[in-house]
């Protein structure tokens, strides 16, 4: 799965010199994305759902280079320890939360009538979220994640040149490269699930 996912990143940028028409899709998006960790005697997963703004690019006709980034502001926060919420919220982490999500790889444009699109796009997905407190009683929180990812774009013409248009996508994110605070011996990062819906207004040039 690790070199499928190089193997696509590899390509995708390879072929960004081969096509000149660019789409830019600019959209309000909301994000749900959850982080499991097990170990010998409990299973910890945390959920957060999250807003901002996503910016996506497509360069090419039909075939062409997709990236997708999305910038976020967390807005809720569940902890379960084996099944049963443990009470920490983002109230805990007040100075600062945010997250980022970003999708790389390949996309497909397929019109489907004169004045409706559909884009498609797979390829590498990252997601990070990062939770900063004060509070002595807890740990600042940080975990950048990796996995694969897909895309789906609805693009209703408005001109030629302007759409307006809604998109979903969602993503495994099975690498946990980068965690704060550290694990314990006995613990491991399981990854999670992320899933989103945007919607907004988008230009070609």
């Amino acid at each position: 799965m690790k070199k499928l996912l190089l193997i696509i990143m590899l390509l995708s940028i390879g072929l960004i010199p081969l096509f000149a028409e660019r789409t830019i899709l600019i959209q309000a998006a909301y994000l749900n994305t959850n982080r499991i960790t097990t170990s010998p005697t409990e299973q910890n997963k945390a959920n957060f759902s999250e807003a901002g703004i996503n910016i996506t690019s497509f360069m090419g006709k039909k075939l062409g280079f997709y990236t997708s980034v999305s910038f976020l502001f967390p807005f809720n926060m569940r902890e379960r320890v084996n099944g049963i919420d443990s009470g920490m919220s983002l109230n805990n982490f007040g100075n600062l939360t945010i997250g980022l999500d970003a999708l790389l790889g390949i996309g497909f444009k397929v019109p489907v009538t004169p004045g409706i699109s559909i884009l498609f796009a797979g390829g590498l997905h990252f997601n990070g979220i990062a939770l900063k407190t004060a509070d002595i009683a807890y740990d600042s929180y940080l975990k950048y994640n990796l996995g694969p990812g897909l895309a789906i774009n609805a693009l209703f013409n408005i001109t030629n040149r302007f759409n307006f248009n809604i998109g979903a996508q969602g993503a495994w994110d099975m690498i946990e490269f980068y965690t704060i605070p550290d694990l314990a011996s006995d613990e491991n990062a399981k990854g999670g699930l992320t899933w989103g819906l945007s919607a907004g207004f988008g230009f070609i040039y």
